[in-house]
C-alpha cells in the first residue's frame, strides 16, 4: 500500500534503516579484507576480532529501549548515529596507521550507533502503520534491509575498488599481465606478489596496501556522510514525544484516524 509512504514517521524511519544498513554492510566489506590481507589474520581470527562490534549492536539495541521511552526519537536516533559517524571518521583518520586497535574501536562505535538507531527506527516503522497494514509494513521494512545490504556492498564497495585502482602504483619490474591482475583488487595484488621475486613482491604488497588504505579513507568519509544524512532525516521526520519509543507513531495514527472520521461524517 503506497499510502504508507505518505506517513512521515514511516518513511523517515524506513530511510534511516536503509542508510544504516548500507553503512554497516559497507564497513564490514572493507574491514574483513583489511583484517585478513593487511593485518594478516586468518578468517577465523578476523571473525573473532569482529565479535566486539557485533556484541555492541546487540547491547546498544537493548540499552536504547529505556532511553527511548524518555527521550524523543528525533533526538535518540541522531544521537546514536553520531557514534557511527565517529567510527567512520576514526577509520578515515587512522587508515594506513596499521593499528588494529583503532580499527576495532571504530567497529564498536559503528555497532553502538547502528544497533540503537535500528532498534528505535524499526519500532517506528511498525508502530506508524495501521494494524491492518502491519504485514505490509513488515515486508517493506525487510525489503529495505535487504536492499541496504546489497547497496552497502555495491556502492561503498565500488568506491573502495575505484579508489584502489586509481591509487595503486605498480612497481617497476612487474610484467604487464601481472600488473593488470594486481590493479583489479587487493587480493589480486597479493596473489600476484606471490609469483614475483622477493624485492619486487614486497614493493607490490606495500603499494597495494597503501592504495587500499587510501581507498578505505575515501570510503569511510562517504560512509560518514551517509550516516549524517540518516541523522538529518531522523531529526526532521521522527516524532518528538518522549513517553515511549512509538508514541510519535501512535500519535500520527490517531491523527490519521481522526481525519478519516471527519471525512466520513462530512461526505462530499
Amino acid at each position: 500500500d503506497m499510502r504508507l509512504f505518505t506517513r512521515g514517521t514511516f518513511s523517515g524511519a524506513l530511510l534511516v534503516n536503509l542508510l544504516s544498513v548500507i553503512s554497516l554492510v559497507g564497513f564490514m566489506f572493507f574491514i574483513a579484507q583489511h583484517l585478513q590481507l593487511i593485518v594478516g589474520l586468518s578468517p577465523v581470527q578476523a571473525g573473532f576480532a569482529l565479535v566486539p562490534s557485533l556484541a555492541s549492536v546487540i547491547v546498544s539495541g537493548l540499552l536504547v529501549v529505556p532511553i527511548a521511552s524518555r527521550i524523543p526519537p528525533r533526538i535518540v536516533v541522531p544521537a546514536a548515529l553520531m557514534f557511527s559517524m565517529s567510527g567512520y571518521l576514526l577509520v578515515a583518520a587512522t587508515a594506513g596507521s596499521g593499528d588494529l586497535g583503532w580499527l576495532l574501536l571504530a567497529s564498536v562505535l559503528l555497532g553502538i550507533g547502528i544497533g540503537a538507531a535500528e532498534t528505535v527506527s524499526n519500532e517506528l516503522v511498525m508502530a506508524s502503520a495501521p494494524p491492518s497494514k502491519a504485514g505490509a509494513a513488515g515486508a517493506v521494512s525487510e525489503t529495505a534491509y535487504e536492499l541496504g545490504a546489497v547497496l552497502g556492498t555495491a556502492v561503498l564497495g565500488s568506491i573502495l575498488t575505484a579508489s584502489y585502482r586509481s591509487g595503486i602504483a605498480i612497481p617497476a619490474g612487474v610484467p604487464t599481465d601481472l600488473a593488470a591482475q594486481a590493479r583489479e583488487t587487493l587480493a589480486g595484488a597479493y596473489v600476484t606478489a606471490g609469483e614475483l621475486a622477493a624485492p619486487i613482491a614486497d614493493a607490490l604488497r606495500a603499494a597495494a596496501a597503501a592504495a587500499f588504505d587510501s581507498g578505505v579513507a575515501v570510503t569511510a568519509a562517504v560512509g560518514a556522510g551517509l550516516v549524517v544524512l540518516a541523522a538529518v532525516i531522523a531529526a526532521t521526520t521522527l516524532g518528538s514525544a518522549p513517553s515511549s519509543v512509538n508514541q510519535a507513531a501512535r500519535s500520527e495514527n490517531e491523527e490519521s484516524n481522526v481525519a478519516r472520521g471527519e471525512a466520513s461524517r462530512h461526505p462530499r
